[in-house]
């Protein structure tokens, strides 16, 4: 959103939304912002910033337009101007990554956009894109997967590490504090996968066992093989394969 657009990334890069006389004191110096728009509908976001940078040793002297986007406004007013580099803060829709990038193609770095968020859509169009990419894909090797977890995190102790993740819900821990996706737009069931596998083990031979089987013939081939315990109603999937 607009409000979500202001909060963050304007608050890290020009500084506190609601205190211009702050304004530059965010990742982008004062004496570096040379102009700035304002956009409308969302008190103190703005549209555009004009940044001066280089003009230090062998560095001429240039400017740049940093300009803010909100996805709530569609994929049609990404459409446009061609630009050196998006960054998409926090999960963007499948449809505006793919318009974002495509503004990347002419610009000095060819494609160039750097996205940070939690995966909590789980493994998305996005999320797959980075780790189940299509054997086919031709883009896979461009792709750089930077993580970082709550251990990452050092200006926490241990004790607060462990708060912190006993706060979430059972089926986030993992997407917040391992940057694990969840399955879809969150686990099926509220456990995690910890609590619901075991160590191998021999199936007794008086088992029940059934194959179940997804030829897939316009999406990936799927096998499981599943064993039931009787005795403790209890079934276990003893064998998984997929492939395209």
């Amino acid at each position: 959103t607009g409000e979500s657009t202001r909060d963050n990334p304007q608050r890290i890069l020009v500084g506190p939304p609601a205190k211009e006389e702050e304004w530059g004191t965010g990742f982008i110096p004062a004496d570096c912002i040379r102009d700035r728009t304002r956009a409308v509908g969302v008190p103190n976001l703005l549209d555009t910033v004009v940044v001066r940078w280089g003009g230090g040793g062998d560095v001429q002297a240039g400017e740049s337009i940093l300009a803010l986007k909100a996805y709530e406004k569609g994929r049609e007013k990404w459409q446009g101007p061609t630009v050196d580099g998006i960054w998409f803060d926090e999960e963007p829709p499948e449809d505006i990554y793919s318009e974002g990038l495509t503004r990347t193609n002419n610009g000095q770095r060819g494609q160039f956009a750097q996205t940070t968020f939690t995966p909590l859509l789980g493994m998305s169009t996005v999320v797959s894109r980075f780790l189940m990419p299509a054997v086919d894909d031709p883009g896979q090797d461009a792709r750089v997967i930077t993580s970082m977890t709550i251990d990452d995190a050092e200006h926490y102790t241990p004790e607060e590490r462990a708060k912190i993740i006993a706060s979430y819900p059972a089926h986030e821990r993992e997407a917040r504090s391992k940057g694990i996706p969840s399955l879809g737009s969150g686990l099926i069931f509220p456990v995690t996968e910890e609590e619901i596998t075991c160590k191998p083990f021999t199936i007794p031979p008086i088992w029940p066992q059934i194959i179940g089987v997804d030829f897939g013939y316009d999406h990936p081939f799927g096998a499981a093989r599943l064993a039931w315990d009787r005795d403790n109603d209890i079934v276990y999937v003893t064998a998984v394969y997929r492939a395209r």
